[in-house]
């Protein structure tokens, strides 16, 4: 058993009855249950150290040796963590981890929302197989509407390129991706 499954569980057979009502869950919980049910793996990071430890399990648990990073907003966590990170286009499948921020979570499809401004324009099937993205509460949107119309307000003169909302993450699929997300409150 993997470290990550201490986290995340085997997905376990429950009677109906164990099951909370979607109309019962906060949206924070309805968009983490639609993200694991698409094949995302969710981590819960209360303190900056525990994104770093988690960064640090990451590479550990993948056998993978570097982060690639091309957000200037995070290049500080592998930094701060001690881990090798690089923002290189040169991207070895066999070695790297895409490390970025979200624009926003997307609360009814458990998608997440990218842009050029987090992958400096390169297509998500050349990025590497494992992905690690990094979100607040903030960065919830209920729509993909919501998240569009917040753009709009905050990007007036410089509109990102390329957004898309991924919303399918299964490593065993061609072009798939094992993705992470941790969800942090600093």
């Amino acid at each position: 058993m993997g470290v990550f499954d201490k986290f995340f569980g085997r997905k376990k057979q429950k009677s109906p009855r164990e099951e909370i009502p979607r109309q019962e869950m906060t949206p924070l919980e309805a968009f983490v249950k639609r993200f694991t049910d698409n094949g995302g793996l969710f981590l819960l990071a209360e303190q900056t150290d525990d994104v770093y430890a988690y960064l640090r399990q990451i590479l550990k648990e993948e056998d993978k040796e570097n982060y690639i990073i091309y957000d200037d907003a995070v290049l500080d966590m592998p930094r701060k963590a001690g881990l090798p990170y690089s923002s290189s286009h040169s991207i070895d499948p066999e070695k790297d981890v895409f490390f970025s921020p979200v624009m926003y979570l997307i609360q009814n499809t458990g998608g997440i929302m990218i842009s050029a401004n987090q992958t400096q324009g390169i297509p998500w099937e050349q990025l590497p197989s494992v992905l690690v993205f990094t979100a607040t509460p903030a960065q919830l949107a209920e729509d993909t509407h919501e998240a569009l119309s917040d753009i709009n307000r905050r990007f007036r003169q410089h509109y990102p390129e390329q957004l898309k909302t991924y919303t399918r993450f299964n490593a065993e699929e061609k072009a798939g991706k094992k993705v992470y997300l941790i969800l942090h409150y600093e």
